[in-house]
Protein backbone atom coordinates (compact mmCIF):
# COMPACT_ATOMS: atom_id res chain seq x y z
CA UNK A 1 0.00 0.00 0.00
CA UNK A 2 2.88 2.46 0.74
CA UNK A 3 4.57 1.32 -2.20
CA UNK A 4 0.83 2.44 -4.21
CA UNK A 5 1.05 5.59 -2.44
CA UNK A 6 4.27 6.36 -3.52
CA UNK A 7 3.88 5.88 -7.07
CA UNK A 8 0.89 8.01 -7.03
CA UNK A 9 3.18 10.80 -5.64
CA UNK A 10 5.43 10.50 -8.40
CA UNK A 11 2.85 10.63 -10.77
CA UNK A 12 1.54 13.47 -10.00
CA UNK A 13 4.37 15.05 -9.24
CA UNK A 14 4.76 14.10 -13.40
CA UNK A 15 1.45 15.36 -14.32
CA UNK A 16 1.77 18.81 -12.62
CA UNK A 17 4.93 19.29 -14.23
CA UNK A 18 3.82 18.26 -17.68
CA UNK A 19 0.23 20.67 -17.02
CA UNK A 20 3.19 23.09 -16.41
CA UNK A 21 4.91 22.63 -19.62
CA UNK A 22 1.95 22.97 -21.23
CA UNK A 23 1.10 26.51 -20.14
CA UNK A 24 4.74 28.06 -21.29
CA UNK A 25 7.90 26.94 -23.33
CA UNK A 26 11.13 27.92 -21.93
CA UNK A 27 15.26 27.89 -23.19
CA UNK A 28 18.47 28.43 -21.07
CA UNK A 29 21.03 29.88 -23.36
CA UNK A 30 24.57 29.87 -21.81
CA UNK A 31 27.82 31.55 -23.74
CA UNK A 32 29.83 28.44 -22.28
CA UNK A 33 29.01 24.90 -21.50
CA UNK A 34 33.25 23.68 -20.93
CA UNK A 35 34.11 26.72 -18.95
CA UNK A 36 36.96 26.70 -16.70
CA UNK A 37 37.31 26.75 -13.12
CA UNK A 38 36.22 30.02 -11.69
CA UNK A 39 35.16 31.08 -15.68
CA UNK A 40 32.58 33.14 -15.62
CA UNK A 41 29.53 32.68 -18.18
CA UNK A 42 26.63 34.50 -19.07
CA UNK A 43 23.27 32.40 -18.31
CA UNK A 44 19.88 33.43 -19.69
CA UNK A 45 16.44 31.65 -18.82
CA UNK A 46 13.26 32.79 -21.31
CA UNK A 47 10.18 31.75 -20.25
CA UNK A 48 7.19 32.24 -23.08
CA UNK A 49 3.30 31.81 -22.24
CA UNK A 50 1.93 29.49 -24.27
CA UNK A 51 -1.94 28.88 -23.02
CA UNK A 52 -3.86 32.28 -23.52
CA UNK A 53 -6.62 31.33 -21.47
CA UNK A 54 -5.00 31.93 -17.98
CA UNK A 55 -3.22 34.96 -16.08
CA UNK A 56 0.54 33.57 -15.69
CA UNK A 57 3.37 34.71 -14.04
CA UNK A 58 6.87 32.67 -12.80
CA UNK A 59 9.07 32.61 -9.18
CA UNK A 60 12.03 31.84 -10.75
CA UNK A 61 15.86 31.64 -9.77
CA UNK A 62 18.81 29.44 -9.61
CA UNK A 63 19.22 27.01 -6.55
CA UNK A 64 22.19 28.10 -4.64
CA UNK A 65 25.17 25.24 -4.32
CA UNK A 66 28.89 24.93 -3.04
CA UNK A 67 29.34 23.76 -6.89
CA UNK A 68 29.03 27.26 -8.17
CA UNK A 69 28.87 31.32 -7.26
CA UNK A 70 25.72 33.75 -9.42
CA UNK A 71 24.35 36.71 -9.62
CA UNK A 72 21.47 38.23 -10.97
CA UNK A 73 22.01 40.84 -13.77
CA UNK A 74 18.74 41.18 -15.11
CA UNK A 75 15.40 40.38 -15.11
CA UNK A 76 12.76 41.78 -17.46
CA UNK A 77 9.17 40.54 -17.73
CA UNK A 78 6.30 41.70 -20.27
CA UNK A 79 2.98 40.94 -19.82
CA UNK A 80 0.65 41.95 -22.51
CA UNK A 81 -2.96 40.17 -22.18
CA UNK A 82 -2.39 36.65 -21.64
CA UNK A 83 0.69 36.61 -22.72
CA UNK A 84 3.40 36.30 -20.62
CA UNK A 85 7.05 36.98 -21.11
CA UNK A 86 9.94 37.01 -18.99
CA UNK A 87 13.54 36.65 -19.27
CA UNK A 88 16.27 36.43 -16.15
CA UNK A 89 20.17 37.08 -16.73
CA UNK A 90 22.85 35.63 -14.56
CA UNK A 91 26.53 35.46 -14.40
CA UNK A 92 27.69 31.83 -12.86
CA UNK A 93 31.38 30.70 -11.25
CA UNK A 94 31.84 27.02 -11.45
CA UNK A 95 33.77 26.24 -8.29
CA UNK A 96 34.55 22.76 -9.07
CA UNK A 97 35.75 20.74 -12.06
CA UNK A 98 34.43 18.04 -13.64
CA UNK A 99 30.59 18.11 -14.30
CA UNK A 100 28.72 20.63 -12.47
CA UNK A 101 24.87 20.66 -12.40
CA UNK A 102 23.33 23.62 -12.07
CA UNK A 103 19.36 23.24 -10.59
CA UNK A 104 16.79 25.63 -10.57
CA UNK A 105 13.88 26.86 -8.83
CA UNK A 106 10.37 27.62 -10.62
CA UNK A 107 6.59 28.37 -9.37
CA UNK A 108 4.20 28.96 -11.73
CA UNK A 109 1.50 31.24 -10.61
CA UNK A 110 -1.80 30.66 -12.25
CA UNK A 111 -4.89 33.19 -11.79
CA UNK A 112 -7.76 34.78 -13.18
CA UNK A 113 -9.04 38.61 -14.79
CA UNK A 114 -11.15 38.86 -12.04
CA UNK A 115 -8.63 37.97 -9.57
CA UNK A 116 -6.46 40.31 -10.48
CA UNK A 117 -9.14 43.12 -10.85
CA UNK A 118 -10.09 42.45 -7.30
CA UNK A 119 -6.40 43.11 -6.32
CA UNK A 120 -6.60 46.43 -7.56
CA UNK A 121 -10.29 47.07 -6.52
CA UNK A 122 -9.17 48.51 -2.65
CA UNK A 123 -7.92 51.85 -1.72
CA UNK A 124 -4.74 52.59 -0.28
CA UNK A 125 -5.71 51.71 3.07
CA UNK A 126 -7.46 48.64 2.59
CA UNK A 127 -5.15 46.45 -0.11
CA UNK A 128 -6.11 43.26 -1.60
CA UNK A 129 -3.32 40.39 -2.48
CA UNK A 130 -3.78 38.74 -5.40
CA UNK A 131 -5.06 35.53 -5.20
CA UNK A 132 -2.99 32.91 -7.42
CA UNK A 133 -3.03 28.99 -8.09
CA UNK A 134 1.05 28.22 -7.14
CA UNK A 135 2.32 25.31 -8.81
CA UNK A 136 6.40 24.10 -8.52
CA UNK A 137 7.93 22.74 -11.88
CA UNK A 138 10.72 21.06 -12.05
CA UNK A 139 12.92 21.52 -14.29
CA UNK A 140 15.92 19.47 -16.16
CA UNK A 141 19.21 21.06 -14.67
CA UNK A 142 21.53 22.33 -16.44
CA UNK A 143 25.12 20.23 -16.47
CA UNK A 144 28.74 22.41 -17.07
CA UNK A 145 32.20 20.04 -17.62
CA UNK A 146 34.46 22.53 -15.93
CA UNK A 147 38.07 22.11 -16.90
CA UNK A 148 41.02 22.39 -14.32
CA UNK A 149 43.09 25.20 -14.65
CA UNK A 150 46.36 24.41 -16.52
CA UNK A 151 48.18 25.82 -13.56
CA UNK A 152 47.76 26.74 -9.94
CA UNK A 153 46.05 30.19 -9.26
CA UNK A 154 44.62 32.47 -6.80
CA UNK A 155 42.76 34.59 -9.02
CA UNK A 156 40.93 33.99 -12.43
CA UNK A 157 39.80 36.81 -14.99
CA UNK A 158 41.97 39.87 -16.31
CA UNK A 159 43.55 41.29 -12.94
CA UNK A 160 46.54 44.12 -12.73
CA UNK A 161 48.23 45.55 -9.74
CA UNK A 162 49.75 48.91 -8.84
CA UNK A 163 51.67 50.05 -6.17
CA UNK A 164 52.69 53.43 -4.73
CA UNK A 165 55.41 53.67 -2.18
CA UNK A 166 56.76 56.71 -0.30
CA UNK A 167 60.28 58.17 0.40
CA UNK A 168 63.09 56.03 -0.13
CA UNK A 169 65.59 57.48 2.43
CA UNK A 170 63.93 58.24 6.12
CA UNK A 171 64.78 58.59 9.95
CA UNK A 172 64.86 55.95 12.07
CA UNK A 173 61.39 54.43 12.74
CA UNK A 174 59.90 57.30 10.39
CA UNK A 175 57.01 55.06 8.95
CA UNK A 176 56.89 54.22 4.91
CA UNK A 177 53.87 54.72 3.39
CA UNK A 178 52.73 51.76 0.64
CA UNK A 179 49.54 52.15 -1.25
CA UNK A 180 48.52 49.09 -3.77
CA UNK A 181 45.42 48.78 -5.83
CA UNK A 182 44.10 45.11 -7.21
CA UNK A 183 41.50 45.30 -9.66
CA UNK A 184 40.49 43.56 -12.68
CA UNK A 185 37.68 41.41 -14.30
CA UNK A 186 36.83 38.08 -13.01
CA UNK A 187 35.83 35.53 -9.71
CA UNK A 188 35.54 38.55 -7.06
CA UNK A 189 38.83 37.45 -4.98
CA UNK A 190 38.49 38.08 -1.14
CA UNK A 191 39.95 41.20 0.11
CA UNK A 192 42.54 39.10 2.28
CA UNK A 193 45.72 39.94 3.19
CA UNK A 194 48.39 39.20 0.77
CA UNK A 195 52.13 38.40 2.14
CA UNK A 196 54.96 41.06 2.13
CA UNK A 197 58.46 39.55 3.26
CA UNK A 198 61.23 41.39 4.57
CA UNK A 199 64.79 41.41 5.81
CA UNK A 200 65.67 43.06 8.86
CA UNK A 201 63.92 44.14 12.56
CA UNK A 202 60.42 46.07 10.60
CA UNK A 203 57.65 46.72 12.24
CA UNK A 204 54.60 46.30 9.95
CA UNK A 205 50.88 48.14 10.31
CA UNK A 206 47.88 47.11 7.83
CA UNK A 207 44.56 49.03 7.48
CA UNK A 208 41.32 47.17 6.70
CA UNK A 209 41.65 46.35 2.92
CA UNK A 210 38.59 48.63 1.28
CA UNK A 211 36.86 46.72 -1.86
CA UNK A 212 34.35 48.25 -4.29
CA UNK A 213 32.33 45.48 -6.79
CA UNK A 214 30.94 46.58 -10.14
CA UNK A 215 28.75 44.36 -12.07
CA UNK A 216 27.53 44.39 -15.18
CA UNK A 217 25.74 41.43 -18.10
CA UNK A 218 29.36 40.35 -19.19
CA UNK A 219 31.36 40.38 -15.72
CA UNK A 220 32.86 41.61 -12.28
CA UNK A 221 34.44 44.24 -11.88
CA UNK A 222 36.59 44.60 -9.14
CA UNK A 223 38.93 46.98 -6.96
CA UNK A 224 40.41 46.64 -3.60
CA UNK A 225 42.97 49.19 -1.71
CA UNK A 226 45.26 48.27 0.48
CA UNK A 227 47.67 50.87 2.70
CA UNK A 228 50.39 49.48 4.28
CA UNK A 229 52.72 50.97 6.56
CA UNK A 230 56.41 50.09 7.31
CA UNK A 231 59.35 51.03 10.28
CA UNK A 232 62.41 50.38 11.16
CA UNK A 233 65.79 51.80 12.86
CA UNK A 234 68.12 50.44 10.22
CA UNK A 235 67.77 49.96 6.51
CA UNK A 236 65.67 47.36 5.26
CA UNK A 237 64.57 45.41 2.38
CA UNK A 238 61.04 44.05 1.34
CA UNK A 239 58.69 42.19 -1.49
CA UNK A 240 55.45 41.19 -2.20
CA UNK A 241 54.43 37.24 -2.45
CA UNK A 242 53.57 36.82 -6.09
CA UNK A 243 50.11 36.39 -6.50
CA UNK A 244 49.11 33.70 -9.60
CA UNK A 245 46.64 34.54 -12.10
CA UNK A 246 45.28 32.33 -15.24
CA UNK A 247 43.38 34.95 -17.79
CA UNK A 248 40.26 32.19 -19.54
CA UNK A 249 40.25 34.31 -22.11
CA UNK A 250 44.03 34.26 -23.68
CA UNK A 251 45.13 30.76 -21.65
CA UNK A 252 47.75 32.79 -20.29
CA UNK A 253 49.14 32.45 -16.69
CA UNK A 254 50.87 35.75 -14.96
CA UNK A 255 51.77 36.49 -11.66
CA UNK A 256 50.94 39.84 -9.92
CA UNK A 257 54.20 41.24 -7.36
CA UNK A 258 55.75 44.43 -6.08
CA UNK A 259 59.55 44.56 -7.62
CA UNK A 260 61.85 44.51 -3.87
CA UNK A 261 62.31 47.49 -3.01
CA UNK A 262 65.16 48.78 -0.41
CA UNK A 263 64.54 51.47 2.11
CA UNK A 264 67.36 53.57 3.58
CA UNK A 265 66.61 54.75 7.36
CA UNK A 266 69.17 57.19 8.79
CA UNK A 267 71.07 56.17 11.97
CA UNK A 268 70.13 58.17 15.00
CA UNK A 269 73.15 59.67 16.85
CA UNK A 270 73.71 60.15 20.56
CA UNK A 271 74.46 64.27 20.00
CA UNK A 272 70.49 64.37 18.68
CA UNK A 273 69.29 62.48 21.73
CA UNK A 274 67.38 65.21 24.33
CA UNK A 275 69.69 64.48 27.24
CA UNK A 276 73.47 63.15 25.77
CA UNK A 277 74.35 63.09 29.73
CA UNK A 278 71.97 60.22 30.72
CA UNK A 279 73.73 57.88 28.52
CA UNK A 280 74.66 54.76 30.98
CA UNK A 281 77.78 54.33 32.74
CA UNK A 282 79.94 51.18 32.77
CA UNK A 283 78.60 48.40 35.80
CA UNK A 284 79.74 49.70 39.25
CA UNK A 285 81.04 46.78 41.83
CA UNK A 286 78.87 45.88 44.50
CA UNK A 287 80.94 47.92 46.86
CA UNK A 288 80.33 51.02 44.87
CA UNK A 289 76.72 50.11 44.95
CA UNK A 290 76.48 49.90 48.70
CA UNK A 291 78.37 52.63 49.21
CA UNK A 292 76.30 54.60 47.24
CA UNK A 293 73.25 53.40 48.31
CA UNK A 294 73.58 54.26 51.81
CA UNK A 295 74.85 58.05 50.84
CA UNK A 296 71.73 58.15 49.39
CA UNK A 297 69.56 56.59 52.51
CA UNK A 298 71.92 59.05 55.22
CA UNK A 299 70.86 61.97 52.63
CA UNK A 300 67.04 61.23 52.41
CA UNK A 301 67.56 61.00 56.28
CA UNK A 302 69.31 64.59 56.69
CA UNK A 303 66.74 66.32 54.70
CA UNK A 304 63.85 64.55 56.53
CA UNK A 305 65.13 65.74 59.59
CA UNK A 306 66.37 69.14 58.26
CA UNK A 307 62.77 69.67 56.90
CA UNK A 308 60.78 68.47 60.14
CA UNK A 309 62.66 70.46 62.22
CA UNK A 310 62.51 73.61 59.67
CA UNK A 311 58.55 73.31 59.47
CA UNK A 312 58.46 73.64 63.43
CA UNK A 313 60.53 76.40 64.06
CA UNK A 314 59.98 78.35 60.99
CA UNK A 315 56.59 78.11 59.94
CA UNK A 316 55.50 81.31 59.26
CA UNK A 317 58.76 82.11 57.31
CA UNK A 318 58.25 79.13 54.88
CA UNK A 319 54.79 80.31 54.06
CA UNK A 320 56.20 83.41 53.32
CA UNK A 321 58.56 81.56 51.16
CA UNK A 322 55.94 79.51 50.04
CA UNK A 323 54.40 82.12 48.07
CA UNK A 324 57.53 83.18 46.51
CA UNK A 325 57.86 79.60 44.94
CA UNK A 326 56.85 79.75 40.77
CA UNK A 327 53.84 77.48 39.88
CA UNK A 328 53.86 74.50 38.49
CA UNK A 329 53.55 75.88 35.09
CA UNK A 330 56.59 78.13 35.49
CA UNK A 331 58.32 75.04 36.71
CA UNK A 332 57.38 72.89 33.87
CA UNK A 333 58.23 75.94 31.20
CA UNK A 334 61.66 76.31 32.58
CA UNK A 335 63.05 73.17 32.81
CA UNK A 336 65.94 72.45 30.36
CA UNK A 337 66.01 68.44 30.36
CA UNK A 338 63.93 65.38 30.64
CA UNK A 339 65.10 64.61 34.02
CA UNK A 340 63.93 68.29 35.39
CA UNK A 341 60.70 67.36 33.58
CA UNK A 342 59.99 64.11 34.92
CA UNK A 343 61.49 64.65 38.84
CA UNK A 344 58.27 67.68 38.68
CA UNK A 345 56.38 65.11 36.91
CA UNK A 346 56.40 62.42 39.47
CA UNK A 347 56.44 65.02 43.02
CA UNK A 348 53.20 65.74 41.97
CA UNK A 349 51.59 62.73 40.98
CA UNK A 350 48.64 63.73 38.57
CA UNK A 351 46.45 60.24 37.37
CA UNK A 352 46.33 62.63 34.14
CA UNK A 353 50.05 62.83 33.02
CA UNK A 354 50.70 59.29 33.38
CA UNK A 355 51.20 58.72 29.48
CA UNK A 356 53.06 61.88 29.69
CA UNK A 357 55.25 60.31 32.28
CA UNK A 358 55.77 57.38 30.69
CA UNK A 359 57.10 59.39 27.26
CA UNK A 360 59.39 61.09 29.93
CA UNK A 361 60.58 58.29 31.44
CA UNK A 362 61.42 56.71 27.53
CA UNK A 363 63.75 59.57 26.72
CA UNK A 364 65.80 59.82 29.98
CA UNK A 365 66.44 55.72 30.57
CA UNK A 366 65.61 54.55 27.35
CA UNK A 367 67.46 57.35 24.90
CA UNK A 368 64.39 57.78 22.60
CA UNK A 369 64.07 60.75 20.59
CA UNK A 370 61.60 62.93 21.15
CA UNK A 371 61.07 66.90 21.73
CA UNK A 372 61.49 68.11 24.73
CA UNK A 373 59.26 71.18 23.87
CA UNK A 374 56.48 69.16 23.02
CA UNK A 375 57.05 67.20 26.28
CA UNK A 376 56.27 70.27 28.03
CA UNK A 377 53.15 71.01 26.27
CA UNK A 378 51.75 67.66 27.14
CA UNK A 379 52.74 68.33 30.23
CA UNK A 380 51.08 71.68 30.57
CA UNK A 381 47.96 70.33 29.23
CA UNK A 382 47.30 67.53 31.93
CA UNK A 383 48.64 69.64 34.63
CA UNK A 384 44.91 72.13 33.55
Amino acid sequence: MKKNRGSIAVLLLLFVSILGAQDFSYKINTSKTTPYLKEGIVLDVVFTQTNPDIVLMFDFDIEKSDAYYFVRTGAREEDEHHNMQAKYSYLLYPLKDGDVEVTFHLVQKETTDENVAYSFSGDRDNVKGLVTTDTPIKLQPLHLMVKKLPQEATLVGDFSLEYKLGVKNVEAFEPVALQVTLKGKGYPPHAKEFFISHEGNVTLFRDKPKQNTFISKEFITTITHYSLALLSEADFTFSMEPIKVFNPKTQMSYSLKIPHQKIVVKKMSKQNLLDTQDIPAPQKSFLDGVSEFSSIVFGYVVVFISGFIGGYFYKEKYQKDLQKTPSLQQQIKSTKTAKELLQILLLNQNERCKVVVAEVEQVVYRQKSLSLSKLKKKALECMK
